[in-house]
């Protein structure tokens, strides 16, 4: 993704400088996403999920906070009752899919950032922190950003104080998934000599 610079922004955007919701997710390789169910009248119906399924994704749209979302047609639902979605709840419900659009039209990357008229400024939103490693003298984590596989050549490698200050609650919620900081990293500094 070159040379980044990471801003925050809606807490998980990294940029860089030159260049009412139907469904959340169920899972990562599927065109299936729920939504809620139940009318006014029932509170249990209401907490209850039922899915939709995934037909076609219509077009795109950008947010005021750089984020995209997604025109989704649903399966057996007539094109009116299309909606937009978040692109992250997609990508979590339907990545494939969500692949797919992009390539479709040309690829994420160069639709959103490169062709139209007003091409928007190249921002990225961390999706997932997918692993780490030490480097040098610092810390670098692999990061899976919104609309990308994580796939190498979709992938970076960003410093930990930078993630901390763009997305602190998906650093912490990878940490936990990982048994913890301290029992990955180890201790800094030097060995103590034996006397």
């Amino acid at each position: 993704m070159g040379s980044t610079e990471l801003l925050q922004s809606n807490g998980n955007t990294l940029t860089t400088p030159d260049s009412a919701t139907l469904g959340r997710p169920v899972d990562n390789n599927t065109k299936r996403m729920t939504e809620n169910a139940g009318d006014q009248n029932n509170a249990s119906n209401a907490a209850e999920d039922t899915e939709m399924e995934v037909e076609k994704l219509l077009e795109h749209r950008q947010l005021s906070d750089d984020s995209i979302e997604i025109l989704v047609k649903w399966v057996g639902q007539p094109k009116e009752d299309a909606s937009f979605e978040p692109e992250h709840e997609i990508q979590q419900g339907a990545a494939e899919t969500l692949y797919d659009y992009w390539r479709a039209i040309g690829g994420r990357t160069r639709t959103l950032f490169y062709e139209g008229k007003d091409p928007l400024p190249e921002t990225y939103h961390v999706f997932k922190i997918l692993h780490h490693e030490k480097k040098g003298t610092g810390l670098q984590l692999e990061v899976q950003w919104v609309g990308y596989p994580a796939t190498s050549s979709n992938t970076s490698l960003e410093p930990e104080a930078k993630l901390k200050k763009i997305c602190p609650k998906l650093l912490e919620e990878y940490w936990e998934r990982q048994g913890g900081r301290k029992n990955n990293i180890g201790r800094r500094g030097r060995p103590r000599r034996a006397h």
